[in-house]
């Protein structure tokens, strides 16, 4: 239902879910994502501060692949939950907690398109605080020849932050009609 733009209704199918499976990690991170969409971030934080405590313990599980065309998972189940949650703790304004999600994200990267996505947004939270040098230090680990399928778009603002790829140099200007994934 969420990939067919129906978040509520899935939101709703999340909720039946947790009431006959209660400690679902998969569930709340689902349904936190979801909350997270339609701009219920507090919703989003309670859900997905269970996800993270419910998954705790789990083995590492790499989560299969929605609507990407990718038939690699390219992320974790856990990365997920962290990822989100930190992005949930960026837009309450909560920046030390985001840093802390995307530093335990960077600890579960294990492929560049992890790495890349949670590099940006805590790139991006350091500088948000001043923390320039911080900031900076992260960008070391960011090449242009890393093995990245999905998360291109994140991976071009990380070199354009380490001045390998001009600002002007992110997007065709010409061209008129850019898909969400090709701005984030």
């Amino acid at each position: 239902m969420a990939y067919l733009y129906l978040y509520k209704e899935a939101i709703q199918v999340f909720s039946e879910g947790i009431e006959k499976f209660p400690h679902s990690y998969e569930l709340y991170r689902h349904r936190g994502h979801r909350f997270l969409t339609i701009r219920e971030f507090d919703k989003a934080l309670v859900d997905l501060e269970r996800a993270a405590f419910y998954v705790r313990d789990a083995p590492i599980e790499m989560e299969k692949n929605g609507l990407s065309g990718h038939s690699i998972p390219r992320a974790s189940v856990q990365f997920n939950i962290w990822y989100h949650l930190g992005l949930t703790y960026y837009l309450k304004g909560n920046y030390d907690k985001a840093i802390s999600a995307y530093r335990r994200c960077r600890e579960l990267a294990n492929n560049d398109d992890m790495l890349v996505s949670a590099t940006d947004w805590l790139y991006m939270t350091y500088r948000r605080l001043g923390n320039t040098e911080a900031a900076e230090e992260l960008l070391e680990s960011i090449r242009p020849n890393m093995n990245v399928i999905e998360n291109i778009s994140y991976h071009r603002k990380l070199l354009m932050y380490k001045g390998i790829i001009r600002p002007n140099g992110l997007f065709d200007l010409s061209k008129k009609d850019y898909s969400i994934e090709e701005l984030t």
